[in-house]
């Protein structure tokens, strides 16, 4: 087995931080959830995590910053500081995490109606000690009105929450069923809808 500790001043900790945000809590039945996936593209390193209802990964260009491949344990997160196991043989195998995201099924980018203006979440969701403020929630509650206007999809909006302060794109299928993916630059999202509209 292989540590790695990605500490403050390394540009990984904040990348990493967010891809964790999607991972299943404590979900000790699926450890792979619980933890870290890293694969090799040929181009690039695809950094993922997955509770099973949503996704984060990120798209690592930079070989200088790699990481070990396969599916790697989080044995610490704090607010400077994660490490990480790679080789842990009690981590099973990662999921197939490219089959619900709609870019790579042919799906498209949403529009504002028929003016082609694109559909764009560009919120900021700010937190008040774990909680969100009647400003965030506001905000929170439109940007789901907003979600469901546009894609026909209801959606948990704590998967929101990370995706705040950043531009993102949002694609999905026009039939009103399936994921909704999210992408700002090397950043994808990809939610879940808690029940189709389709």
């Amino acid at each position: 087995m292989e540590t790695i500790s990605i500490t403050k001043g390394d540009s990984r900790l904040e990348i990493l931080s967010w891809v964790l945000r999607a991972r299943a809590g404590d979900d000790e039945t699926r450890l792979y959830m619980l933890g870290l996936n890293v694969e090799n593209d040929g181009q690039a390193q695809n950094w993922v995590a997955t509770n099973g209802r949503h996704l984060h990964f990120y798209r690592m260009e930079d070989k200088e910053l790699f990481l070990p491949l396969g599916n790697a344990r989080v044995v610490s997160i704090a607010k400077n500081t994660l490490v990480f196991t790679f080789g842990d043989d009690s981590m099973a195998s990662f999921p197939n995490w490219k089959k619900p995201i709609p870019t790579l099924n042919g799906a498209k980018q949403f529009f504002f109606d028929e003016s082609k203006e694109p559909f764009i979440l560009n919120h900021t969701f700010s937190l008040n000690r774990g909680k969100s403020d009647s400003l965030t929630a506001g905000v929170l509650a439109l940007t789901i009105v907003d979600i469901y206007r546009i894609t026909n999809r209801t959606i948990n909006g704590a998967y929101l929450l990370p995706l705040s302060g950043k531009a993102w794109v949002v694609f999905g299928n026009r039939d009103g069923d399936g994921a909704l993916e999210f992408q700002c630059g090397p950043y994808t999202a990809v939610i879940m809808p808690l029940r189709s509209n389709g």
